[in-house]
């Protein structure tokens, strides 16, 4: 981990992929304390989530022959 850091975020692999699935809100995670946050506001967690694509937020398009 670097020296310095603006935002500390502790969690599990449980609770990040019902995050990133929509499953769990982040408020939900902290408030229950399935996820640490040190450092920061709920706002910098909400921009740091935001650079990522959520999975299936678009329906996968296919074409069957």
């Amino acid at each position: 981990m670097p020296k310095t850091h603006d935002l500390v975020m502790t969690l599990d692999r449980r609770t990040l992929e019902s995050i990133l699935k929509g499953s769990t809100g982040l408020s939900d995670a902290v408030a229950s304390h399935a996820m640490r946050v040190e450092g920061g506001t709920i706002e910098d967690v909400e921009r740091f989530f935001s650079y990522f694509e959520r999975p299936f937020e678009v329906a996968i398009r296919m074409t069957v022959r």
